[in-house]
C-alpha cells in the first residue's frame, strides 16, 4: 500500500501473483500466514508474503511490474496449508502455529537476509490440528519444545541461496534492521523476569 499522510489516501499497488496459494478458491488463510516480509534493493521493491516461500522482485518504478518470483530454499519447509473454507469462521481469530513462515527480510552488504520457521513436519501438524483444549496445547507444546526453531538464511541479491544460519538464542528472530551499513539485533525479552531495559547488539556476518 502507498500512503498519503496529507490527504488520508492510500493505494494498494501491488496484488498477489496469480499462482500464490492465497488465491486459492478452496481454502482461505489467516491474516497472520499473509503478512508480508519487504525490502528495498537499488531499483527493485523485494517482498516474500507470510507463509508463500517465494521472493517476489518489482520494479520499484510505477506501475511496479513483477520481474522474477524465485522459490526460496528453506530446508524443511511446510508451506501453510490454510482452512477449508466451507469449515472457516469469519468471526474467529486464528493463528497456524504448525506453518512455516518468514517474519524479515532485510538487504545486508552483498546479501538477503531472512529470519524463518520451517512450520511442522506431518506427525506434528496432525497432533497440532487435532488439539481440542488447553491441556492438550499444553501437553503438545511440552512435547515438541525446542524442536522447531526459528532461524536465519543467507541468499545473494539474485535470491539464490548460499547458507542456513543458527540464530543465537539471545537474539530476537523478528527484531533487526540495517542502518547506515550496519546489522542491529533486539535482544529476546526475558519471559521469566520483568525487566526495564532491552539490549541491541550490533551484529556482523564473516565469511569463513
Amino acid at each position: 500500500m502507498k500512503f498519503d499522510p496529507e490527504n488520508g489516501t492510500a493505494e494498494r499497488f501491488i496484488n498477489l501473483e496469480e499462482n500464490s496459494p492465497f488465491r486459492s478458491t478452496e481454502r482461505v488463510y489467516e491474516i497472520s500466514e499473509m503478512n508480508p516480509s519487504l525490502t528495498i534493493l537499488d531499483d527493485k521493491l523485494l517482498v516474500i508474503a507470510g507463509t508463500d516461500p517465494y521472493l517476489n522482485f518489482y520494479d520499484i518504478n510505477s506501475p511496479h511490474q513483477l520481474l522474477n518470483r524465485k522459490r526460496i530454499d528453506y530446508p524443511n519447509y511446510q508451506i501453510g496449508e490454510g482452512t477449508d473454507r466451507s469449515k472457516a469462521d469469519p468471526k474467529a481469530l486464528a493463528f497456524d502455529e504448525s506453518a512455516g513462515r518468514t517474519y524479515t527480510l532485510k538487504v545486508y552488504k552483498d546479501y538477503l537476509i531472512t529470519s524463518f520457521s520451517t512450520g511442522y513436519e506431518t506427525a506434528d501438524r496432525e497432533a497440532y490440528k487435532a488439539i481440542k483444549n488447553r491441556e492438550d496445547y499444553s501437553i503438545f507444546q511440552n512435547k515438541i519444545k525446542n524442536k522447531y526453531q526459528p532461524a536465519l538464511l543467507l541468499l545473494n541479491h539474485q535470491g539464490e541461496t548460499l547458507q542456513s544460519l543458527a540464530l543465537p538464542d539471545k537474539f530476537d528472530h523478528r527484531q533487526f534492521l540495517v542502518r547506515n551499513g550496519s546489522l542491529w539485533w533486539l535482544s529476546k525479552f526475558n519471559t521469566d523476569k520483568e525487566e526495564d531495559f532491552v539490549k541491541i547488539y550490533k551484529v556482523e556476518i564473516i565469511e569463513k
